[in-house]
């Protein structure tokens, strides 16, 4: 998805990690830590516990995770595949808090200045889950099928209450009224938008085919099913040849002006990408 530009520098500059994996007979243990570490990496200390193994008698692997952070979670994923060719998974994770914020008003009506707050109680729990199916196909090609459901995604009428004050505060801001709260408000709602699932309900589909005249090609669909409103991000790799690549990817986005990929704030994104390893 499109990104800020804070996002697209934190993803460059990578994170600092420390790990362990302690492999076994019957399972296999992972621990992550990723600290503070002051003008290096400003986030608060995180931490993953995760265990894999495999249900012997039904052929199914099973992972259980534990993640300490600033949004803390258990969860579960379970995963089956069947003759090499269909694979079956599902993801389940129980977070404690949110960082999906609202806008309230500070006086009484929809033209008063407004301030960001907690959309929900930080002591609140809210599941992610996730379930879906990869079939792949004899060639080389790929199909993947899921959907994803976000416990604190807004429901329908806290997006349109939220769709409401930014129509009523771009039109206002166009008529040259009220145009300091105009402003403000706007800023605050563009503060708050998250790069990534604002609602509760989507599907995710993807096909992907590997080295048809040393190129590989996808194809990406992520539609929000509350709002019917989706992108697309076609991608494909040219390998020059084992240390060097280019990327050409385009995203477009789809929808009205009070759904989350119709919403202003989005712009079509056109990316080219060359990578030599040494």
């Amino acid at each position: 998805m499109t990104k800020k530009p804070e996002e697209r520098n934190i993803e460059r500059e990578g994170n600092y990690l420390i790990g362990l994996d302690n492999y076994n007979k019957n399972f296999l243990f992972t621990a992550i830590y990723a600290p503070h570490i002051k003008d290096l990496q400003q986030i608060v200390n995180r931490s993953l516990l995760k265990v894999q193994f495999m249900i012997t008698p039904i052929k199914t692997d099973m992972s259980l995770y534990y993640f300490n952070g600033d949004i803390p979670g258990i969860g579960t994923g379970i995963s089956k595949t069947i003759n090499e060719q269909y694979t079956f998974y599902t993801e389940s994770v129980l977070r404690r808090g949110s960082d999906i914020k609202k806008l309230i008003p500070v006086g009484n009506n929809i033209s008063s200045i407004y301030k960001i707050s907690e959309l929900y109680n930080q002591d609140e729990t809210h599941p992610h889950i996730a379930a879906g199916s990869r079939y792949k196909f004899n060639s080389n090609m790929n199909l993947i099928f899921e959907y994803i459901y976000n416990g604190d995604g807004y429901s329908g009428k806290e997006w349109d209450e939220f769709i409401r004050l930014l129509k009523y505060s771009s039109s206002k801001y166009k008529e040259g009224s009220f145009t300091d709260i105009r402003i403000a408000n706007l800023l605050l709602a563009n503060k708050i938008i998250k790069f990534k699932e604002m609602r509760n309900n989507y599907f995710y589909t993807r096909i992907s085919v590997q080295d048809i005249m040393m190129i590989d090609t996808d194809l990406t669909l992520f539609l929000n099913a509350d709002d019917k409103s989706f992108f697309l991000n076609p991608t494909a790799v040219y390998n020059i040849n084992k240390d060097s690549t280019i990327l050409l990817s385009v995203i477009t986005y789809s929808g009205n002006n009070d759904t989350e990929f119709g919403m202003t704030h989005w712009a079509n994104e056109v990316c080219m990408r060359y990578k030599y390893l040494f």
